[in-house]
């Protein structure tokens, strides 16, 4: 088992003497979860014995997965648990049974020859977890639910996350506590840690020491999951077969509570990395404390804090901003790690194998000799250009990608050459055009001077011939600016590139004599790396497989011809979306969705397609391509043409705001590298191990951030002819997609804008089709954007309280109010309106000693169908009070709708063999409403009653559902995240209550029930307690409540029915 084996690890490594190994080919471990760094010790020990992961639960006959681990596997946090044994079927499915995609957690089901037949002499527990396989078309097939969650990597492999019943929620976020006793084993001297919840707090259990290990933590996970309590114990508590027995862990010292605010910068350190963070995110000033990401960093500018650290003396790589995301945990790592030698800092001369992104661009054909970027400065009046010519020189000397030749013995055949420093003269390439005269003062004149330039600069490109500049200065004489067009080859630059040239340039124009920065890791070493990647990365195939494997019809009239569809028969349009959306979505989108940008634009495109055509598309996703391959690597300053290109599948099931970005965000975040292999496999592969050329229909980049007029210092600033000076390519080159959006932020006088510039096939789509994804995109954009900025408000006024923060989990159907507890728990079952939000106040007046659970009706922020029966809906509340507590005595509540709920689970319990201590029915009986079935203008005021509002009070006393939620929006009640469309499911959701209550017949139940009845508001034709008698067959505890029906779950008669409810649980011990 892995504990033994790290005891004997450990044993080794403390001198004892190693027993011969040589005999053994592999090393199989199994019996409890293998911890990642475990298996790199053993790897390292002894890199020529692999070690076999077995998984398998006792109820099968033997293992289900194997997973074989050697030093090329990638192990990341966690260790694989491999594929399916033969004759072994696994399932990842959700709460409904259904497969989830490829990289998002779900539950482990297994099926096949293994699975076992159940538990001797227990069929109730037999019930709960070996079902009916529904995926299976034979009768009588079975599945074994094992309480697993996993995920699917993407090479196909399983990874275990967590046992279900290990879920926990803090402040809203739905927890694994074993992804926290990962990261804490992982701290330098620590051997192993529990995490449990105490009073709504996380507590973190260690055993070893470890310096500050908050901010440690706070380094590498989400805030809400760092631990407030920190406690050493000699030894984690066990149960007699071996596992953590939480219930044991000790109580935390209340004054080991850390508090304070954010910090000041303590050191030199934390005092430069803030400099440059606040720097890079063009903010005065940081807190030590925040989250780069948060402040809206994205993976662009995380490269540039790799440059500004850099220049401060300090090194820092691009995996240590996403790793350390505060200025004190990357300080702390800076300070502590002995840096990293920089792998390939070579002169980058010689042959250099094209990268992928060259590939496609040769897989696509056409004339590429004029596929370039360019940029156009405002220069100063005097411009000396000698000077400029030979600060140009020094750039070119010193990037060797800017001396790259394309050779090769015909259009098919690419090779590529990088000369020496000194190799490829400048003055060459650099034009003066004379524009003195006074005409040229004329703006309009001097834009399209500057694109006529720009197009004959293109035409001088020449990469065969090793010409991949050309500048252009029009000097406008000595006392008027004039404009610089720097225009290069795209084989040689990307866009991260410019953000290390432009400076480059400037200083070695101002500074001639100024030394310019060091650039790390050479194109041509990079190149290398790359061609090795591609051997050990077949494990992602059946992943990339699988996704390109979806079929489509065409977007367009037809397929995309790339004899037919050029860039002279592409159109475009460019679009602003104003500040006052792109704002919230970059200071509130990322904090509020905990999601990156990216994540957030390729969650409205989804939205936007899903409009548009109605069906899933695949989009092709442009990344910067800069990985973190190994830790030597740092190509935060090499100039060059790294882009990585991978596809992501739009889903178009109906999707909330919200649930769209948590999707997009759990696909990308399930890609290694930002999807990297995607790329080499298809262009780097041999063979089997070569991805087919599939291209998306769609293409997406995003360029990250900019300001919209550059500055810098000497007069120099980009120029507002930029635009009209891009002339991409030549005509004749094919188009990569049927419709492509290229967008950055911009940040202008008014604030940040997103500027997105769409490309289409002219003979493809009609003008106003492409236009409408253009503005649907826009509008998912806006809803986005509104709903990032409710949700900053609602946690700035404190609205909501203790409710969740984000709307998808205040909908959650299993709502954990309070899931820390030493006692059974309590589960509540919602009223009418299908939530169970009325019971958090409830709770407040009970026994911290137990865990509450309400449950919500499914189906208001995503579509869902409704249940036949309230028998149907309590079978699967059962279902998952067994996943919470597999073992009575059981606690249920119910107030209204929910004491029917209550009834119909007590009975289903009891016929599954458990014991209902506590059935408590709060005012709910088995009979019509005497009016009938409400209409929606009733239904609609009952959820304003609910929510503290009087209906009377609108217009004509009949609110519209816009009204409703303008209404909730104002006040920032937690209603007001939903849409009119989730606010016309929880009417549905409503309706069909009343329904089902109509409808309900209970059955029996035998034991004793507590009812708490309203006691105003009643007459002599309302029904009472009696009418419950066929249906009970133990002892009934009849209270009053001083309240009507509606107001039981106000304050007051919540803290009497709370003082019932813990009198009688007393009594039950």
């Amino acid at each position: 088992v892995p504990s033994l084996l790290r005891a004997a690890v450990d044993a080794w490594g403390n001198g004892l003497e190693r027993p011969e190994l040589a005999p053994l080919t592999h090393l199989m471990v199994t019996g409890e979860t293998l911890p990642a760094d475990l298996a790199r010790e053993w790897l390292d020990l002894a890199p020529h014995i692999p070690l076999v992961n077995a998984y398998g639960p006792t109820e099968c006959s033997d293992d289900v997965t194997h997973a074989v681990i050697t030093p090329t596997t990638t192990l990341g946090t966690r260790a694989p648990i491999g594929h399916p044994v033969r004759n072994t079927r696994l399932y990842i499915l959700d709460h409904h049974l259904q497969p989830v995609p490829p990289g998002t957690p779900g539950e482990l089901y297994v099926a096949g020859t293994g699975v076992g037949h159940g538990y001797l002499d227990d069929p109730a527990k037999t019930a709960t977890t070996f079902t009916a396989d529904p995926h299976n078309p034979h009768p009588g097939a079975r599945m074994y639910r094992t309480g697993d969650r996993v995920r699917q990597r993407p090479d196909g492999q399983l990874e275990f996350l967590e046992r279900t019943d290990h879920q926990i929620k803090i402040r809203g976020h739905r927890i694994e506590l074993g992804e926290i006793e990962t990261a804490l084993r992982q701290l330098p001297g620590i051997t192993d840690a529990a995490t449990t919840v105490h009073h709504g707090q996380l507590v973190a259990y260690l055993i070893g020491t470890t310096d500050d290990p908050k901010t440690a933590l706070a380094a590498t996970l989400p805030g809400y999951m760092v631990p407030s309590t920190f406690v050493t114990l000699p030894a984690l508590p066990l149960t007699p077969n071996g596992k953590t027995d939480r219930k044991a862990l000790p109580a935390p010292d209340p004054t080991a509570h850390p508090t304070g605010p954010a910090r000041e910068p303590r050191t030199d350190t934390e005092r430069a990395l803030g400099a440059v963070f606040a720097g890079v995110l063009g903010l005065p000033s940081v807190s030590i404390d925040d989250s780069f990401f948060d402040l809206g960093g994205d993976s662009i500018r995380s490269i540039e804090v790799v440059a500004g650290a850099r220049r401060a003396g300090l090194r820092v790589t691009a995996a240590d901003v996403f790793t350390h995301k505060t200025v004190a945990a990357l300080a702390a790592a800076v300070g502590d790690a002995e840096p990293a030698e920089i792998a390939g800092t070579d002169d980058g001369v010689g042959e250099l194998a094209p990268l992928p992104v060259m590939l496609r661009l040769l897989e696509e054909g056409g004339p590429v000799d004029g596929f370039n970027q360019s940029v156009v400065l405002t220069t100063p009046a005097a411009l000396d250009l000698p000077r400029l010519t030979g600060a140009l020189q020094r750039v070119v000397d010193h990037h060797d990608a800017l001396r790259l030749r394309l050779t090769g013995r015909g259009p098919d055949d690419w090779r590529l050459v990088v000369g020496a420093p000194g190799t490829v003269p400048v003055a060459p390439l650099v034009t003066r055009i004379d524009a003195g005269h006074r005409a040229f003062a004329d703006e309009a004149l001097l834009r399209r001077a500057v694109a006529a330039q720009a197009e004959a600069a293109r035409d001088r490109l020449a990469p065969r011939e090793g010409i991949t500049l050309q500048a252009v200065w029009i000097d406008r004489g000595p006392d008027r600016p004039g404009r610089l067009i720097l225009m290069l080859h795209h084989l040689v630059v990307d866009g991260v590139s410019w953000r290390v040239l432009l400076p480059d340039l400037l200083t070695a124009y101002e500074r001639p004599d100024a030394a310019l920065d060091p650039v790390g890791t050479s194109l041509r070493h990079w190149s290398g790396l790359l061609q090795e990647q591609a051997a050990s990365r077949t494990g992602e195939l059946p992943y990339w497989t699988t996704l390109l494997s979806h079929r489509e019809r065409p977007v367009g009239a037809r397929a995309l011809d790339p004899d037919r569809d050029t860039y002279a028969t592409a159109r475009t349009l460019r679009l602003t979306l104003p500040a006052e959306h792109t704002r919230p979505l970059l200071e509130h989108g990322p904090v509020a969705f905990q999601a990156e940008i990216n994540d957030v634009l390729l969650a409205g495109l989804g939205l936007a397609v899903a409009d548009w055509r109605g069906r899933s598309l695949l989009v092709e996703v442009e990344t910067h391509g800069r990985e973190q391959l190994h830790a030597g690597v740092d190509l935060s300053r090499t100039v060059g043409w790294f882009t990585g290109t991978h596809p992501v599948l739009l889903r178009t099931a109906a999707l909330g705001a919200e649930q769209a970005v948590k999707e997009m965000r759990e696909q990308l975040a399930a890609l290694p590298d930002h999807g990297l292999g995607h790329g080499i496999l298809r262009h780097l592969g041999e063979g089997s191990a070569r991805l087919p050329a599939v291209n998306p229909q769609l293409g997406f980049n995003y360029l990250g951030r900019f300001a919209a007029v550059e500055s810098y210092d000497g007069g120099w600033a980009a120029a507002p002819e930029a635009r009209e000076a891009f002339a991409a390519t030549s005509g004749g080159m094919p188009l990569g997609h049927t419709v492509e959006v290229d967008a950055l932020v911009e940040d202008g006088p008014d604030g940040p804008v997103l500027v997105a510039t769409w490309t289409w096939a002219g003979q493809l789509l009609e003008s106003e089709d492409a236009e409408a994804l253009a503005e649907g995109w826009f509008r998912a954009l806006r809803t986005l954007a509104e709903r990032a900025g409710e949700l900053a408000a609602a946690r700035a006024t404190g609205a909501g309280g203790r409710r969740p923060a984000l709307l998808l989990e205040a909908f959650e159907e299993v709502l954990p109010i309070r899931p820390d507890g030493s006692r059974e728990p309590l589960f509540f079952l919602h009223g009418g309106v299908g939530l169970s939000w009325p019971y958090l106040g409830l709770a407040e007046h009970l026994s911290e000693d137990f865990p509450v659970y309400g449950f919500q009706a499914s189906g208001i922020v995503t579509e869902a169908p409704l249940a036949a029966s309230i028998a149907d809906m309590a079978e699967d509340y059962v279902r998952r009070i067994l996943e919470i507590q597999p073992e009575g005595p059981y606690h249920l509540v119910g107030w209204s709708f929910g004491g029917l709920l209550a009834h119909a689970a007590a009975t289903r319990l009891e016929g599954l063999g458990h014991r209902v201590a506590l059935l408590a029915n709060l005012d709910s009986y088995p009979v019509p409403e005497p009016d009938g079935i409400p209409d929606d203008r009733a239904l609609l005021a009952k959820i304003l009653e609910y929510c503290g509002y009087d209906a009377a009070a609108f217009a004509g006393g009949e609110p519209t559902l816009s009204e409703v939620l303008e209404l909730f929006r104002r006040d920032a009640n937690p209603l007001a995240g939903l849409d009119e469309a989730q606010l016309a499911r929880l009417l549905r959701i409503v309706r069909h209550h009343a329904v089902l209550s109509a409808e309900f017949v209970p059955d029996r139940f035998g034991g004793d029930v507590l009812f708490l009845s309203a006691e105003e508001g009643t007459d002599e034709d309302s029904p009472t307690v009696a009418v419950w008698e066929p249906y009970i067959g133990g002892r009934v505890t009849h209270h009053g409540i001083a309240s009507d029906h509606d107001g039981m779950m106000r304050p007051e008669p919540q803290r009497e029915i709370g003082r019932i409810l813990a009198a009688h649980l007393e009594r039950l011990r």
